[in-house]
């Protein structure tokens, strides 16, 4: 039992110094060009050892917790403000056109990742244990996001990957939602406008693009 304690304390506090290791080097791996950033949450990193492959991140906590609350709507906005980046730098040649791009999302439906163009997989037995470990960050980041206690559904989280080709032919869509969301995340710091007998209205509504409910 006392082995046990051990090796739960010693895996608690690796988690701890690695999380705060990387909240503290974030503006140091963005200056050397480790973190590339496309939109101020999105970014791209090196998947070692696959030098065909880069990871995506919407953020890191560093992110979170500078940029503070966001609404679901400005979170949807930095994505496709990111894939149009992205997509811009495979055009110019900055990016081969075989690079692969993938990622874990726990927030976007399958019915939104497939419309961007994203391959959904199942995460394998490793994933589900790294992406374990990321709760208690992602509970936290999220609530700072939401302005209120945010859980995190294991059954919503999948792994995605996208090529640089696949990313061109979907320019289009990514441009009509980042012009979309940037009018609702406008709307959404409007105050609230109210309608006699219809409630409150804040946000034009439907969707096609939609993201998994969280409590």
């Amino acid at each position: 039992m006392t082995i046990l304690l051990h090796i739960v304390a010693g895996i608690f506090l690796f988690i701890v110094l690695f999380r705060t290791g990387r909240f503290l080097t974030t503006p140091l791996l963005r200056r050397i060009g480790f973190y590339k950033y496309y939109a101020p949450l999105f970014l791209t990193m090196p998947a070692f050892p696959h030098f065909r492959t880069r990871e995506i991140h919407l953020g890191t906590s560093f992110d979170f917790v500078k940029n503070g609350a966001l609404h679901p709507h400005e979170t949807m906005w930095h994505m496709a403000e990111g894939l149009v980046h992205l997509g811009e730098a495979v055009r110019r040649g900055e990016i081969p056109r075989d690079m692969i791009f993938e990622g874990t999302t726990h927030y976007l439906t399958e019915q939104t990742l497939d419309r961007f163009g994203f391959t959904v997989h199942q995460l394998t037995v490793f994933q589900r244990m790294l992406f374990v470990l990321n709760i208690p960050e992602l509970v936290m980041l999220q609530s700072i996001a939401r302005r209120r206690p945010t859980l995190i559904h294991m059954r919503q989280a999948r792994r995605i990957t996208i090529e640089a080709e696949t990313l061109l032919r979907h320019m289009e869509e990514y441009e009509k939602w980042r012009t979309i969301f940037a009018q609702r995340t406008k709307a959404s710091r409007q105050p609230v406008r109210r309608s006699a007998g219809r409630g409150v209205h804040a946000l034009p509504a439907g969707s096609d693009l939609r993201m998994n409910a969280m409590k």
